[in-house]
């Protein structure tokens, strides 16, 4: 596939020292020690939210034992196999959608070339679990696409292996069930689905509870109730123009796209709108101690679903050779951070200046032709005022 050619030839390959170094993969830490002592657990405490992560860590660190492979080998391996499943499970929801070729390209190619989370997963091959989440999120996709309930239970399930941020998404999917499909499978397929979500986080706590950090790892700690002040401070002092306003980096260019769309006239669907919210909320929630710098590789975990409301708009539109050209472009230049591409960006404010120009120029270029028609529009119509 032409994306995945193209990311992989630009991409950086930073070591693993440099990733926990530079701090934009410093959980390295903490999963690694968890790898490493698969397959037991931990004897020495890891940070509670880190622990919770366990299952992907040590399984890649019990498949390095049994097999005598090198540790970050298998790492990597592992995160380029999870990161070509989900542009797969993608392409399959999107062939689902019966996109035609143009629009299928911006899509496949918002999900294959983006900045976060692909390149971000193919730098820091350590953060697996996110990968994990991300895979569970595109079955969770799929899922809805064909409106095939076990895809659905299945990718919660894989989702909350991954990350905890998957159990706010058991409830939105839930709660979409309930609203898309017939009734009484509905209510026990979202049933299953909240109480697989839940249950595997449940299962995760107890286990990680063995070997978290003291003190950590409580109910109120790592969910939102620990942080309720913090969507004051939105509005406040440390408002959405500060840490918060880096949240939007990630989304940014899917965000053009279903801006695009809407302005030729397609509305977001409701019910992927309600799963990509379900993640992209929760940096913005969080208080910042928690998030610790992370809004933008956080926020950008909604991104199947933001393709998902990107594909159904561009559903059936028809958009000129020019169109895809130019927003295929934009979404590659986007994809050029400077630290996790190998173009020559030379620091974050300037690829956060190509994101938010690609962007502008993606929803103008989609738009465009419904803005000149209106422009037109209203100018006919002042031209029979006057006359």
């Amino acid at each position: 596939m032409a994306w995945i050619a193209i990311v992989l030839a630009t991409q950086a390959w930073p070591s693993w020292e440099t990733g926990i170094r530079e701090l934009f993969a410093s959980d390295v830490s903490s999963y690694q020690r968890i790898a490493e002592a698969a397959p037991g657990l931990p004897t020495a405490p890891v940070p509670a939210q880190h622990a919770q992560r366990f299952p992907a860590h040590w399984a890649v660190g019990t498949i390095a034992d049994l097999a005598g492979a090198n540790l970050h080998d298998v790492y990597r391996v592992a995160s380029l196999l999870c990161l070509l499943a989900i542009v797969l499970v993608m392409h399959r929801a999107f062939v689902a959608l019966r996109l035609g070729p143009g629009p299928y390209a911006l899509c496949i190619g918002l999900v294959a070339a983006s900045a976060y989370p692909m390149r971000y997963l193919l730098a820091a091959p350590g953060m697996l679990s996110d990968a994990v989440f991300l895979l569970g999120f595109a079955m969770v996709a799929l899922g809805f696409a064909q409106r095939h309930d076990r895809l659905v239970v299945a990718g919660v399930a894989i989702a909350t292996l991954g990350r905890q941020t998957a159990v706010p998404l058991a409830f939105a999917a839930a709660l979409a069930l309930v609203v898309s499909w017939e009734r009484p499978r509905a209510l026990r397929v979202a049933a299953v689905t909240l109480a697989l979500g839940v249950g595997v986080f449940c299962a995760e706590w107890i286990v990680a509870r063995r070997f978290s950090s003291p003190g950590t790892g409580g109910f109120s700690s790592f969910t939102l109730l620990g942080s309720l002040d913090h969507p004051i401070r939105l509005v406040t002092r440390e408002g959405i123009a500060s840490a918060d306003a880096r949240a939007f980096l990630g989304l940014l260019v899917p965000l053009g796209l279903i801006a695009g769309a809407w302005l030729r006239g397609r509305r977001p669907p409701a019910l992927p709108a309600l799963l990509a919210a379900s993640v992209l909320v929760q940096p913005f929630l969080l208080a910042p101690a928690w998030v610790s710098h992370n809004e933008t590789r956080l926020a950008a975990l909604a991104l199947p679903a933001l393709a998902l409301v990107a594909a159904y708009q561009l559903r059936g539109l028809k958009l000129t050779s020019a169109t895809i050209w130019c927003v295929a472009a934009a979404i590659l230049a986007a994809s050029f951070h400077s630290r996790y591409s190998d173009v020559g960006v030379p620091d974050s404010t300037v690829w956060a200046a190509i994101d938010v120009v690609a962007s502008l120029s993606i929803a103008l270029a989609i738009g465009w032709p419904r803005i000149r028609l209106r422009g037109a529009s209203e100018q006919s119509t002042a031209r029979a005022r006057a006359t």
